[in-house]
């Protein structure tokens, strides 16, 4: 699906785009980095297209970035199967499901050959190509797209999965209710989070979980990542009412002036800790940042100002 932006109630970002770099010279216009950075601008004016239900005029914009991608990374590249995927899923929200099945079985043979084919980002393109002969009526052509999609999920978690994900989860507003209104790790990592670029979960605990030996920790970050998070932000141990609010306002304060996401969160513990009362580790020391750690699009942040 189209990598797209936004906020949501877990402060899910959404935004497509290659890595950026500052390190690299952009003294020529022709260079590799610079078309990439054009294609990187180009990605987010068709997100933004794809998102005001533009779809027929967002199809320039993302065509002109995989031309960019291809020329500069080569076809074979998986960020260049990541701009197929942007463009299929324009088509396939015009219904031009002729257009995009092409797109979508180019970025999944990409994945493959480039990641393996026991990748996440396949099971991604699985998925993709499902969804698009599901919306057709051929579930025949489908079914084994799904499960080899879910084979490949089984293997990430891992054949000894000790049920941490299952263990791990967010209690809704009606939790208390009973059991149907928490979302368990498990469920979270079956969402379809692609583009997603930062989730912070501020509550208590939110970056613990069960230890598999080998396997590392299974709990709501790997959920994250697996569902295809770029970045979080979670908790190691019980926070504090108190202080938590007044450091994720400096944190999201700080994202908004353009600070990279490991060094916002940096930044707004440092001030905590100045603050009366607050300099214990215990105020401020919990929360931990993971994933890419390079700044968000402030195209994201006016889109939250627009909204109703």
């Amino acid at each position: 699906m189209i990598r797209l932006l936004g906020i949501v109630a877990v402060t899910v970002i959404l935004i497509s785009g290659v890595p950026r770099s500052s390190a690299q010279s952009r003294s020529t216009a022709s260079s590799p980095q610079v078309s990439l950075e054009e294609a990187v601008q180009l990605n987010q004016v068709a997100g933004r297209l794809y998102r005001e239900g533009k779809y027929r005029e967002a199809v320039a914009p993302a065509e002109r970035a995989l031309a960019l991608r291809e020329k500069a990374l080569g076809p074979n590249h998986p960020d260049v199967a990541e701009s197929l995927n942007n463009l299929a899923a324009l088509y396939r929200a015009q219904g031009a499901y002729a257009k995009a099945e092409p797109l979508y079985a180019r970025a999944l043979e990409i994945r493959e050959k480039a990641l393996g084919p026991h990748h996440p980002d396949v099971a991604e393109s699985l998925n993709n190509l499902a969804a698009l002969y599901r919306a057709q009526g051929a579930y025949a052509q489908a079914e084994p797209l799904l499960t080899r999609a879910l084979d490949i999920a089984e293997k990430v978690l891992g054949p000894n999965d000790p049920d941490g994900l299952d263990q791990a989860g967010l209690a809704m507003a009606d939790a208390n209710r009973g059991p149907g209104s928490i979302v368990t790790a498990r469920e979270i990592a079956g969402f379809d989070w692609t583009g997603t670029q930062l989730v912070v979960l501020s509550a208590c605990q939110t970056g613990v979980g069960a230890l598999a030996s080998g396997d590392g920790v299974y709990g709501l970050r790997r959920a994250l990542v697996i569902a295809g998070a770029a970045s979080q932000v979670v908790s190691l141990w019980s926070v504090a009412d108190a202080s938590t609010p007044a450091l994720m306002r400096d944190y999201y304060a700080a994202l908004q002036r353009g600070t990279g996401r490991a060094e916002a969160l940096r930044q707004a513990k440092r001030h905590l800790l100045q603050q009366p009362g607050y300099a214990h580790p215990f105020y401020w020391a919990a929360f931990i940042p993971a994933g890419d750690w390079r700044p968000l699009d402030a195209t994201a942040f006016l889109l939250q100002k627009s909204a109703p």
